[in-house]
């Protein structure tokens, strides 16, 4: 029997009230990576699954994916767009891009 191989994304944020760190994932549905020359022109896109985000907490991982937070049944994807790339003071490239989220499409960072 063959296996389906997925991609996931990480993440680390603060508890609401910030007394603690969250790890959790998101799994990577589809994604494309392209580098130009210059590379101030390369392209990014990502789309995530929304129903995915896990944490290893059930009740906090159901109500973020609830309508209160991310409402994954109606908003299936979390979706990234690059705007560009910049290089840093310390020379460490950074992707810059939107996110659209529930819908709504803000500047990501």
């Amino acid at each position: 029997m063959a296996r389906s191989r997925s991609s996931s994304i990480t993440f680390t944020t603060r508890h609401l009230f910030g007394l603690g760190r969250v790890n959790g994932t998101f799994t990577l549905e589809s994604a494309s990576i392209s580098v130009a020359e210059p590379v101030t022109g390369s392209a990014v896109h990502a789309v995530v699954a929304a129903g995915s985000f896990h944490t290893g907490a059930a009740r906090r991982d159901d109500h973020v994916r609830s309508p209160a937070f991310l409402d994954a049944d109606r908003h299936p994807a979390i979706r990234f767009e690059s705007s560009g790339a910049v290089r840093g003071g310390d020379g460490v490239w950074t992707v810059e891009g939107s996110l659209t989220v529930r819908g709504h499409r803000a500047p990501s960072g």
